[in-house]
């Protein structure tokens, strides 16, 4: 695979991160796997290296559990959010959140003054930039609420998605916030002196107190392959009508881009995936320099994951588009030549 290290080795010479782990899978599992360059400028990339998966947690921590819970009937995507949270918004349904159609904002800054469960009860009170149903909007607030349903319908959202999911899928090194707790983390960026290890680099998940339902989930490319595999081919935790009903185009007809399904990103021309990938994949990414999307027509899946933020937090953004795409494009064209070794 000389054009995956050259690639890779490549940006990591340029310092959009100190390294990676890339992994491609199709249903029977992986097909290629490899880990480059270091974790810290020190330490080596190992296979076991937990990273911050960012925003992943989105579509990895707070979906699995919304999936079960539709799937059990203990909610419906016509629920109003107002029937399990104190806010003041009628209109906003669950299928509102996990679509980023809900008319909340991107982010708050109320982290600045706000810590815990005060800064949850803040995002409560939000004003609408939009109406529901108006425009796509991507927002880390949709999640963050999600993840409250889920702690309010199972009593403890972190109980509930482990037993039901990481457990049965063998996910034994996907956890919240480990701290200091863990081996082997891919450390991110500078926060009040101190470089973050096992706490998120997104800030409104840090201050909340690690575990929220934008970010804060930490995890490996083994784990996250099993998980890949488990959409691409359901039958360990999830059924093929539940998977589908997610990826399914739930915005064809609100404006903005890209159409979601139930927290995925849909496929289009300037998906990170990059264009050779089929109309009806799905992923998502992680602002740390995370990455997973998945080919239910190709049945293929690939996995990228990096410590971008150990060096830059909002700049490079355009480089880890371009890395992603690249080695997509790569892998996808050497698995349909036969030249990836299972």
């Amino acid at each position: 695979m000389v054009n995956i290290n050259k690639i890779t080795e490549k940006y990591i010479h340029d310092k959009l991160f100190p390294g990676a782990c890339i992994l491609f899978g199709n249903k029977n599992g992986e097909v290629y796997k490899a880990k480059f360059g270091k974790i810290d400028e020190q330490n080596e990339v190992e296979y076991n290296t937990a990273y911050d998966l960012a925003s992943l947690t989105k579509v990895v921590g707070t979906l699995p559990a919304i999936l079960l819970l539709l799937a059990y009937g203990e909610i419906d995507l016509e629920d109003k959010i107002n029937k399990y949270l104190p806010v003041k918004w009628k209109d906003i349904t669950i299928l509102n959140l996990l679509t980023h159609t809900s008319g909340i904002p991107p982010y708050s800054l109320a982290y600045n003054y706000l810590k815990n469960e005060e800064l949850i009860e803040d995002i409560y009170k939000t004003e609408f930039l939009q109406v529901p149903n108006y425009e796509i909007k991507y927002s880390c607030l949709n999640f963050i609420l999600l993840k409250k349903i889920v702690d309010i319908i199972t009593g403890n959202h972190i109980k509930f998605v482990t037993e039901n999911v990481y457990k049965p899928l063998k996910m034994n090194d996907t956890l919240y916030s480990p701290g200091n707790n863990q081996n082997n983390i891919a450390p991110t960026s500078i926060r009040n002196g101190k470089r973050l290890l096992g706490m998120p680099d997104d800030e409104l998940a840090y201050y909340i107190g690690g575990v929220s339902g934008n970010a804060g989930l930490f995890s490996t490319i083994n784990d996250l392959s099993k998980y890949c595999k488990e959409i691409l081919s359901p039958n360990i935790v999830f059924s093929k009508s539940i998977v589908e009903m997610s990826r399914k185009n739930w915005t064809k007809n609100i404006q903005g881009s890209p159409d979601k399904g139930l927290g995925w990103s849909l496929f289009n021309s300037q998906s990170p995936c990059g264009p050779a990938f089929s109309k009806e994949s799905f992923g998502h990414t992680g602002f740390t320099g995370t990455f997973i999307w998945i080919d239910p027509i190709k049945e293929v899946y690939t996995i990228i994951l990096t410590n971008k933020c150990f060096y830059k937090r909002h700049e490079g953004i355009e480089d880890m588009w371009n890395f992603r795409r690249k080695i997509s494009t790569n892998l996808l064209w050497a698995y349909e030549r036969g030249e990836l070794n299972a």
